[in-house]
C-alpha cells in the first residue's frame, strides 16, 4: 500500500539554494517545496543554516514577501548562532562526549570483555579501543569508529522504539504491526496502512519526551492518514504538550559529532 504523507517525509521535490537581500544582508537558504504544505515555514539551525518550507506552487514574489516580514526573527537567529561558542572538531579520545537521550556522556577507554567493545554505564560510554582498532585493520578511529557507534545507537533506539511503541499503542487504540527504526536523512518517522512504522535512530539522542512524541505522532497515524484536526485532537489526548515537544523537535539538531561539518 501506498505510505501515507507526513510532516517528516522528505518533499518529493528536490530542494534548491536561494538568495535574497534582508535589511541589507544578503542571506542564503535551502528551499524545500512540498505539495504537502499550505504555509511556509522557515527554520534557522545551529550553524547559520536558513531552511525553508513551502508550498510547491508558491510563486518567488509572495515568498520573498514573507521572508522579508520576517527578516528581523531570522537576522537575530542568526546573529544568536553567530555568537554562540563553536564546538571543536569532534575527536575520538579520552574525555569525548557522545549525546545519548538528550544528555552529553564522556568516553573512557578501557578493556572490555564481550564482543562489542562497547558499554554504557555510570555516566560513561566504555569503549575497548585497542578491540575497536583492531577490527578496523589499520584504519583511523574517524574512518572505523562511526560505524560501531552507530549500530550501537541502532540497537538502542531500536529497543526503545518497540517499548515506546507497546507502551503507547493501547492509548491511541491501534496495533502497529512492525516497528522498527532505520537510516533516514530527512523524516523523523514514517507510517504505512499496513500498521508498519519507521522510525529515525537519531531520535535515540534526543530527550525521552521528543522521542515519545514522534512515536505517538506516527501511532495516531495508524487510525488518522491525515493531519485534520481529528488527528491533532488524538495527538493531544496522549501528549498534552505534544506541541512544545514538536517546536523542539523542529529546532534540534541531532546530527552525530562525526557527522558535524568542521567549524
Amino acid at each position: 500500500m501506498r505510505r501515507r504523507a507526513n510532516p517528516f517525509a522528505p518533499s518529493p521535490i528536490a530542494p534548491r539554494q536561494g538568495r535574497l537581500t534582508l535589511e541589507g544582508r544578503e542571506v542564503a537558504y535551502l528551499l524545500k517545496p512540498s505539495p504537502r504544505r499550505r504555509t511556509v515555514g522557515i527554520t534557522v539551525r545551529p550553524g547559520g543554516e536558513v531552511v525553508v518550507n513551502s508550498p510547491a506552487r508558491m510563486p518567488p514574489g509572495p515568498l520573498e514577501s514573507i521572508l522579508r516580514q520576517k527578516a528581523p526573527w531570522i537576522l537575530a537567529k542568526l546573529a544568536e548562532f553567530a555568537q554562540a561558542p563553536v564546538r571543536p572538531p569532534f575527536l575520538w579520545q579520552e574525555g569525548e562526549t557522545l549525546p545519548f537521550q538528550g544528555e552529553r556522556y564522556p568516553i573512557h577507554y578501557c578493556h572490555l570483555a564481550g564482543r562489542d567493545g562497547l558499554m554504557f554505564g555510570n555516566n560513561r560510554f566504555w569503549i575497548d579501543r585497542v578491540r575497536w582498532e583492531r577490527a578496523g585493520k589499520g584504519q583511523p578511529p574517524e574512518d572505523c569508529f562511526p560505524q560501531r557507534m552507530t549500530r550501537w545507537y541502532r540497537a538502542q533506539a531500536q529497543a526503545q522504539a518497540e517499548s515506546r511503541a507497546a507502551r503507547f499503542a493501547p492509548l491511541v487504540g491501534v496495533k502497529p504491526t512492525v516497528v522498527k527504526v532505520r537510516d533516514q536523512k530527512q523524516r523523523w518517522g514514517s507510517a504505512a496502512q499496513t500498521g508498519v512504522i519507521h522510525l529515525n535512530w537519531r531520535l535515540v539522542l534526543a530527550p525521552p519526551g521528543i522521542f515519545d512524541y514522534v512515536v505517538v505522532h506516527e501511532l495516531c497515524h495508524l487510525r488518522e492518514m491525515n493531519h485534520s484536526p481529528k488527528f491533532w485532537a488524538l495527538v493531544a489526548k496522549v501528549l498534552p504538550d505534544w506541541q512544545a515537544r514538536r517546536k523542539w523537535l523542529r529546532q534540534a539538531d541531532l546530527t552525530p559529532p562525526w557527522e558535524q561539518p568542521a567549524p
